[in-house]
């Protein structure tokens, strides 16, 4: 029983990860205006990291604070400080 608790944890952190990574998907995608993957989005340790060309990486560096500021108002419990 106490084995199943601590699975039940793991898959309920996996299922909030999935879904962060969907919403962000969902923010850059209506943001840009083209399709972004939540497989090619990683949160870890604050830090926001995009796999895309290298095209759109210079379009998320120019627009760097706008995109953090919207992170912060759409996702108000998550920190997200840089973008890579």
């Amino acid at each position: 029983m106490h084995i199943s608790e601590n699975l039940e944890k793991f898959i309920n952190i996996g299922k909030e990860e999935l879904f962060l990574r969907e919403k962000i998907a969902i923010i850059l995608s209506n943001y840009f205006k083209i399709n972004f993957r939540k497989e090619d989005i990683l949160l870890k340790n604050n830090i926001l990291k995009i796999k895309t060309s290298s095209s759109i990486k210079n379009n998320i560096f120019i627009k760097k604070e706008e995109l953090l500021f919207v992170f912060k108002k759409e996702l108000p419990n998550v920190t997200i400080t840089d973008l890579l």
